[in-house]
C-alpha cells in the first residue's frame, strides 16, 4: 500500500512540474510577443485599411503590400528605398486582395503593389478536405489577374512566394517537443511547393521581380526553420520578422535599382 502511494505522489509530482514548465513557457512565449508589440505601436502608421491613408503620409513613391497573416503581423521596415504600407488582413483571402486591387489600389497612384496571397485557401482545403489542385489553380488564377490589374494601371507588380509550415510546438517559448510532421501538415507543404513552383515560373515568363519568402525561411528539412516558428508552426516569429526585415530591405533596394524588373 504504502509502494503504491509513493508511487502515486512520484507520477502526481512529475505531472504537476510538467504542466507548470507548460504553463511557464506558454507565459514568458506571450509576454515575449506581447513585448515585441508593445515596442513597435508607435511605427503602426504605416498599416492601413484604405489606400486612400497613403494621401496623408507625405511620401512620395509609395508602395502596398497585400496578402494574408504573414503581412498583416508584420512591421514593416521604416528604412526601405520605397515606403512599403502594410495592406494585408487576417486569414485573408486572394479574392479579396483581388478585389482590394480592383476597387482600392488602382488609380491611387501607387507605384508598387507586393503580393503575397493564397495561404489562406490551401490551409483551408487541406484540412477540410476539399480538393487541393483546384484550389491551387484558382489562387493563379486571381494572382495572374492581381498582376494584370496592376500592369493594366501603370503599377509595378512584385509576387512572392508563400511560407512553407512544421509542427506544432508543446513549448513553443523554449522550443522543445515539437510534435511529428502530421499528414495535414506534409500536404500543405506539398500544396504550397506546387503554388511557389506555378508562381516562380510565371516570374520569369512574364519577367516580374520575384521575392522568394520560401527559400529565405525554410530549414534544411524544407520545413519552415524551427527558429522562425510560432507554435502553430503556421506563422512567424519575431526572430522570423527581424530576418524578413533585411531579406525585403535587401530586395527592395534590387528591386528600386533594377527600376521593379528582375536583374538579379
Amino acid at each position: 500500500m504504502l509502494k503504491k502511494i509513493i508511487i502515486f505522489l512520484f507520477v502526481g509530482s512529475l505531472t504537476a512540474n510538467f504542466f507548470s514548465l507548460y504553463i511557464l513557457d506558454k507565459a514568458l512565449f506571450y509576454r515575449k510577443n506581447l513585448n515585441y508589440i508593445e515596442q513597435e505601436f508607435p511605427n503602426r502608421g504605416f498599416h492601413i485599411t484604405s489606400v486612400s491613408q497613403m494621401s496623408h503620409s507625405g511620401f512620395d513613391r509609395t508602395g502596398v503590400f497585400i496578402g494574408g497573416s504573414l503581412v498583416k503581423f508584420w512591421f514593416l521596415p521604416h528604412d526601405l528605398p520605397v515606403k512599403l504600407f502594410n495592406y494585408g488582413g487576417s486569414e485573408e483571402k486572394i479574392r479579396t486582395d483581388y478585389e482590394k486591387m480592383e476597387k482600392d489600389i488602382k488609380g491611387s497612384g501607387v507605384d508598387y503593389v507586393f503580393i503575397n496571397s493564397g495561404f489562406c485557401e490551401i490551409h483551408t482545403a487541406v484540412n477540410s478536405g476539399k480538393n487541393i489542385d483546384v484550389v491551387i489553380k484558382n489562387n493563379f488564377i486571381l494572382l495572374k489577374k492581381i498582376v494584370e490589374a496592376a500592369k493594366a494601371d501603370n503599377i509595378i507588380p512584385v509576387v512572392t512566394t508563400l511560407t512553407p509550415v512544421r509542427p506544432v510546438f508543446l513549448f513553443p517559448y523554449s522550443g522543445w517537443f515539437s510534435r511529428g510532421l502530421s499528414a495535414n501538415k506534409a500536404e500543405e507543404n506539398r500544396a504550397i511547393e506546387e503554388y511557389n513552383r506555378l508562381i516562380r515560373e510565371y516570374a520569369q515568363q512574364k519577367n516580374l521581380f520575384l521575392i522568394d519568402f520560401h527559400e529565405a525561411l525554410k530549414g534544411r528539412d524544407g520545413l519552415l526553420a524551427k527558429k522562425f516558428s510560432l507554435t502553430d508552426g503556421e506563422h512567424i516569429n519575431i526572430a522570423g520578422y527581424n530576418y524578413l526585415d533585411n531579406f525585403l530591405r535587401k530586395k527592395v533596394t534590387r528591386l528600386k535599382a533594377c527600376k521593379g524588373q528582375p536583374c538579379e
